[in-house]
């Protein structure tokens, strides 16, 4: 046994830079393993409002970009635009041009007639109660951005003096008339946006029983496709 000499085995040594980055990867690893679970803890973006539709600065947006969504957002716009007619002239032709981002000085003063802003003078209100969108009946169509869909609304209008809330003035009351409008509707990046706005046409209003017709237009032509099966309320 005097004679046995244990072999010396040499230890291997690494580059200094070998073992930094070895070191760095190792720790790159572990941070990551830290991270993910951190990353997935994070809170979901807020959904829309029931229905899938909300306000950006003053333009109800969340429509699909279907003919169906046009037609809903044409209603929706309407309501926007009656609105409108209480703001400050500016304020309210700032947002027909968010509206309407191609509106001309003709259809800005269309729908929007240089008239007093009172906010108690008086009542308007405009209530969209059917709409119609060409291809609106097949569910599979979807709208590129930069196409457009034709839709008809039917909208009531009502109109009249306001009053103490207690008790009416003489034989007041509300005046009404039912009319027609064509619209174009675009789709935008920033959704559904108005393309061009046609007159409206005045239609006979419903007969109502213990009412006495008072002369207008009695012409139901224009009703043809707002009555029609693949049409709906708003």
């Amino acid at each position: 046994m005097g004679g046995y000499k244990p072999a010396h085995v040499r230890r291997a040594v690494w580059p200094r830079w070998l073992l930094t980055v070895v070191v760095s990867l190792a720790a790159g690893a572990v941070l990551y393993g830290w991270l993910r679970p951190a990353e997935a803890a994070q809170p979901a973006p807020v959904p829309p409002p029931p229905g899938g539709v909300w306000v950006v600065d003053g333009v109800p947006v969340g429509f699909p970009a279907t003919p169906r969504g046009a037609g809903d957002a044409a209603a929706r716009f309407e309501t926007v635009l009656a609105d409108a007619g209480t703001l400050p002239q500016p304020d309210a032709a700032a947002l027909v041009r968010r509206l309407f981002p191609d509106v001309t000085d003709v259809d800005l003063g269309q729908l929007l007639p240089a008239a007093p802003r009172a906010q108690a003078g008086g009542i308007w209100q405009s209530t969209t109660v059917r709409v119609w969108a060409e291809h609106a009946d097949d569910p599979a169509v979807t709208v590129p951005v930069g196409g457009t869909v034709r839709v008809q609304t039917l909208v009531l209008s009502l109109f009249g003096a306001r009053t103490d809330g207690v008790s009416s003035v003489g034989d007041g009351g509300l005046a009404g008339v039912w009319t027609v409008h064509e619209l174009t509707m675009r789709w935008t990046a920033g959704g559904w946006r108005l393309a061009a706005v046609g007159a409206p046409v005045p239609v006979p209003p419903p007969d109502v029983a213990g009412t006495v017709r008072d002369g207008s237009p009695r012409d139901g032509q224009p009703l043809a496709r707002l009555l029609g099966a693949d049409s709906w309320a708003p």
